[in-house]
């Protein structure tokens, strides 16, 4: 059969897509329609040469009796999941429709080191680096008159992936393989996302709440400088919501973040939080016509120079570097007002509101832009002192102990 692939045909080249021939699957081997496939370094460092061998390990390799493998063409990817589209004879383990994850070390399952628990010593995942299959050493994958090298004998850069199948595990069918439906459940409810946005479900039926995007999402990178010793990225985006809390419609607006970091590490661990968060605003408001602004911006504690964010201006939205924020606090210290100035345009703030010590809701009650927002809605983490390095540490030692760390 013919399939779209991604094919790399040797180092310092693009990735091509090409359309490639699989054969059918011959005994002990599947055919899988892919649904996801993953990208990983090791894929690429196969472009950048990191992978391929120099001639010192070729010359080791050659001494040692073994076959030097023949790299290109490529066919690239190792990591992904799919269903089961056909199987071949013997196959034990899978099914047609069957929802599959890709195992990119395949091992037998019935040696002495998989019966051990070592399965990453199993001699099949020592064959992976050919263009022959583990199972018959023959080819399955052509371009042309060439065989592939499909990476770690699966190839998941393709519409459909033909290997063995000690490459795949079998998963449950209510995982969901669709990209543009995917399904987090958790004990008190379920997270949905589809072409239509993001839907929360509470488990007792309580709440359900419907989340549409508004704005193009926002990131912002923090590399590694004096003070901070490892980079992340923060992620974040503005979502219109809609839904019901015990059978009341209600609507209102919804943010979406994420920080990406060092492996291990949660949010109070990282930059922004422990050194560089003095202040963490979004909002978003609506004119009578259904036209929608907003945005969202931090600011630095204690004097430090911080103030990426972005605007959602005329359905546009512009990333800035440079937003000033001045807060008004009441006798009591708690957040009142704040005036905000993004490039050319001003937006001030009033708040009526706290939802912690350190949350704060309000309203926009007026701007450069002449028009009145109908509704409007603003979010501010406000923490003054409450959240130094020695604080965050204090509150996440409990977890620490639970994490084993």
């Amino acid at each position: 059969m013919k399939s779209q692939a991604a094919v790399l045909h040797g180092v310092g080249q693009d990735w091509q897509i090409e359309t490639i021939e699989l054969d059918p699957p011959r005994a002990g081997e599947v055919l899988v329609k892919m649904s996801v496939a993953g990208i990983c370094h090791s894929d690429d460092h196969f472009a950048t040469e990191d992978s391929v061998p120099d001639e010192n390990l070729v010359a080791l390799i050659e001494a040692a009796g073994m076959p030097l493998p023949e790299w290109f063409p490529l066919l690239g990817g190792h990591e992904g999941a799919g269903i089961v589209h056909e199987i071949g004879p013997g196959v034990t383990t899978l099914q047609p429709g069957d929802h599959v994850a890709v195992s990119f070390i395949p091992s037998c399952g019935d040696c002495r080191w998989c019966a051990t628990g070592a399965s990453y010593l199993c001699d099949v995942g020592g064959r992976v680096f050919s263009k022959n299959m583990i199972t018959d050493d023959t080819p399955r994958r052509h371009l042309g008159d060439q065989d592939l090298m499909a990476l770690m004998q699966v190839g998941t850069f393709s519409e459909y992936v033909v290997a063995s199948e000690r490459s795949f595990i079998k998963v449950h069918d209510w995982i969901s393989l669709d990209a543009d439906n995917v399904v987090l459940t958790y004990p008190s409810g379920r997270i949905e996302r589809d072409t239509a946005g993001f839907h929360w479900h509470d488990a007792s039926g309580r709440f359900e709440i419907h989340g549409t995007g508004v704005t193009d999402i926002f990131t912002v990178h923090v590399p590694e400088q004096a003070g901070i010793d490892d980079q992340a990225y923060y992620r974040h985006e503005l979502l219109a919501a809609t839904g019901t809390i015990d059978g009341v419609a209600v609507s209102g607006y919804l943010h979406q973040d994420y920080a990406y970091g060092p492996g291990g590490k949660v949010y109070p661990e990282l930059p922004i939080a422990r050194q560089l968060q003095g202040m963490w605003v979004s909002w978003l408001h609506e004119y009578p016509d259904g036209e929608r602004g907003g945005g969202s911006f931090w600011q630095g504690r204690d004097g430090v120079p911080f103030g990426p964010g972005y605007q959602l201006k005329a359905g546009v939205t512009t990333a800035h570097n440079d937003i000033v924020a001045t807060p008004t606090f009441n006798a009591a210290g708690k957040l009142t007002a704040l005036d905000t100035v993004i490039g050319a345009d001003s937006y001030a703030f009033t708040f009526d509101t706290a939802g912690s010590y350190v949350h704060y809701f309000g309203r926009l009650t007026s701007s450069s832009d002449a028009r009145h927002p109908a509704r409007s809605w603003c979010w501010v983490e406000y923490a003054g002192a409450m959240l130094s390095p020695e604080i965050l540490d204090m509150v996440m030692q409990q977890y620490r102990l639970a994490r084993g760390r």
